[in-house]
């Protein structure tokens, strides 16, 4: 069952709104996630991999529960429902933009030189969540009888809060060492 003008909103169709409105939109713009990592567009040809801590699993769940809303059959609460929908928002806020450059070694020292990159949506681990700031009831307000239309305006709010975050870029880079590294850098004697 939906959110639809005229209905009465049920719990299971408010969880189920959201999921439509907020989340699913949101992991359907995941380019590269945990089982399809960036892959360097040029000059790679080192078999290098981002590292799977810097990704947490594709599609991640939002946490959007019935239980989190109310059971079905009983009142909605406008700031139980704003607090749980606004955190199961947050909850997504780790997937987002993410450049990836691949560094080589060239010496002991700091010295690298960038190899590649890749650029897209992705999720990045649970650590990069960012904190949902307040966001526009749409009109789900306490005391006030919440319809369709207020419901899903919230749920449009929520995916537009989401959508501003996901730009914040949460960028890392790969440093490794060329095939030669070990004799060429770290056992040469240099000149006799």
């Amino acid at each position: 069952m939906a959110v639809v003008a005229g209905n009465l909103i049920e719990n299971s169709a408010a969880r189920q709104a959201f999921i439509d409105a907020v989340q699913t939109p949101a992991h359907n713009t995941i380019v590269y996630h945990s089982t399809a990592k960036h892959t360097p567009t040029t000059g790679v040809d080192d078999g290098q991999v981002p590292p799977d801590a810097n990704y947490a699993a594709d599609d991640p769940d939002s946490g959007v529960t019935v239980d989190g809303i109310g059971a079905d059959g009983t009142t909605i609460e406008a700031v139980k429902v704003y607090n749980h929908l606004t955190a199961a928002t947050g909850n997504l806020t780790n997937i987002r933009q993410c450049k990836v450059r691949w560094l080589r070694q060239i010496d002991p020292t700091t010295s690298t030189e960038e190899r590649g990159s890749a650029d897209g949506i992705t999720v990045r681990d649970t650590g990069q969540r960012q904190t949902m700031t307040s966001v526009n009831n749409g009109g789900v307000t306490a005391g006030e009888i919440a319809d369709a239309a207020d419901f899903n305006n919230l749920c449009t709010n929520l995916f537009n809060a989401w959508n501003t975050l996901k730009d914040n870029r949460a960028d890392f880079d790969v440093t490794y060492c060329h095939n030669s590294c070990h004799t060429s850098c770290h056992s040469s004697r240099g000149r006799r």
